[in-house]
């Protein structure tokens, strides 16, 4: 019985765009390329409709809660939908690399 290992390539080009629009090899800019491409990995526009459904909720409950707790509920919802994001990224990371753009 043979051993295959598989490798994964460290920088798939689809989590990478915003690394691509940094202008240089200046370090400030591929800093911010980082810190670009980990918030495209919690699906922003996602998140935000999550985190909207959960505020609308909120508002529309019968009974009103303590704002901060509110805030930290909403803060708790996109903290989860931000993780749900990057982990559904990781798992279709094989499926999005031989997607091709129409």
């Amino acid at each position: 019985m043979s051993e295959t290992s598989i490798e994964l390539d460290p920088s798939p080009p689809y989590l990478f765009a915003a690394r691509e629009a940094a202008a240089g090899p200046a370090a400030d800019a591929i800093g911010a390329a980082r810190v670009a491409d980990y918030a495209l990995l919690l699906k922003p526009r996602v998140m935000s409709l999550v985190v909207f459904t959960g505020f609308v909720g909120l508002y529309l409950a019968p009974e009103r809660i303590n704002p901060v707790l509110a805030a930290i509920a909403i803060l708790c919802i996109a903290v989860g939908a931000g993780a749900a994001g990057a982990i559904n990224m990781w798992y279709e990371r094989d499926i999005d690399r031989v997607m091709t753009a129409r």
